[in-house]
C-alpha cells in the first residue's frame, strides 16, 4: 500500500503512465494527484493495485502547492 507523499506511476486510466503522489490513504483507495491535470485540491481516488511505486518519496513542502508538485514530479523524471 502507498504512503503519502511517495511517487507513483499510474498503470491504467486514463492516467497510464503519468507520475503522481500519493496525497492520501482512504481504505481500500488512495487519492493521488499530479498538479496539472489532478490538482491537490480534487484528487483522483485510484486502486493501490493499479499503481506502482517508485521509490521516491517527496516531503510536505515538495507538494504544498500545484506549482510546486509539478516541478518536484519534473525532478523526479530527470
Amino acid at each position: 500500500m502507498p504512503e503519502v507523499g511517495e511517487v507513483v506511476r499510474a498503470l491504467t486510466g486514463r492516467e497510464d503512465g503519468r507520475l503522481h503522489v500519493v496525497t492520501a490513504v482512504c481504505g481500500d483507495r488512495v487519492g493521488i494527484a499530479d498538479g496539472r491535470h489532478r490538482k491537490l485540491l480534487c484528487p483522483k481516488k485510484k486502486n493501490p493495485r493499479h499503481l506502482t511505486g517508485l521509490g521516491i518519496r517527496l516531503s510536505p513542502e515538495q507538494y504544498a502547492t500545484d506549482k510546486k508538485l509539478r516541478e518536484s514530479l519534473r525532478e523526479c523524471l530527470s
